[in-house]
């Protein structure tokens, strides 16, 4: 068992070392989504804004007088995350993926970015607080994981285009099965994510909504 563990965190160790430079890259491609998101609220004018803070209005109100369906809400989460990352899995397949998972991570990084940035534009500590409960919990599993399908996926994708530039194309079943074994593992981690949505986010937000429903 020791033997096993060292080998795998050499592994993993190896892993990080080679695809260090494009981990760098998606990590910053996210955090420029981000912060554009975020800075996107500044443009909205204020019918758009009024309108969002009607919708935000009518689910504070849902969450307190509806019951939660927990069962729906995990399917509806895990759809949505596995959507996502096999998506970007399957991009990764294609040699010419990688620009596409580039536009992905990105565009992950603006909803996320443009979620965050009405709750503190409108909201203030207030929003922040909504935020640590409401979007933090789940992303802590969500965000690593999708963070590593879209390098794994980047990185084969461009070593398969690597190879038909150098007209020296890699079988496709070179390196497959450790990236369908690494994407297999980060969608159990989604579904963790998934779970902690489903069941612990909830709480956290309806202990929040006195902070709201007593300003609407």
């Amino acid at each position: 068992m020791r033997i096993l563990r060292h080998f795998i965190a050499d592994e993993v160790v190896t892993y990080l070392r080679h695809n260090l430079g494009i981990y760098m890259f998606i990590i910053l491609l996210l955090v420029v989504g981000v912060a554009i998101g975020a800075f996107a609220i500044r443009f909205m004018d204020k019918a758009q804004i009024m309108e969002l803070d009607q919708f935000f209005s009518h689910f504070l109100y849902s969450l307190r007088e509806s019951p939660l369906d927990q069962g729906a809400i995990f399917r509806q989460s895990l759809q949505n995350t596995l959507r996502y990352g096999g998506f970007v899995c399957i991009l990764g397949i294609l040699p010419i993926g990688f620009p596409l998972i580039a536009a992905v991570v990105f565009l992950k990084g603006f909803t996320l970015g443009f979620t965050v940035g009405f709750f503190l534009e409108r909201f203030a500590l207030r929003g922040l607080l909504f935020c640590l409960g409401a979007i933090f919990p789940h992303n802590i599993f969500i965000l690593p994981a999708f963070l590593v399908v879209a390098t794994a996926g980047f990185s084969f994708s461009f070593i398969r285009l690597q190879g038909y530039i150098k007209k020296r194309p890699q079988p496709l079943k070179e390196n497959l099965g450790g990236y369908l074994l690494l994407s297999a593992a980060m969608a159990v981690v989604f579904i963790g994510g998934a779970i902690v949505e489903s069941w612990i986010t909830p709480v956290f937000m309806r202990l929040m909504l006195p902070l709201f429903l007593k300003h609407h």
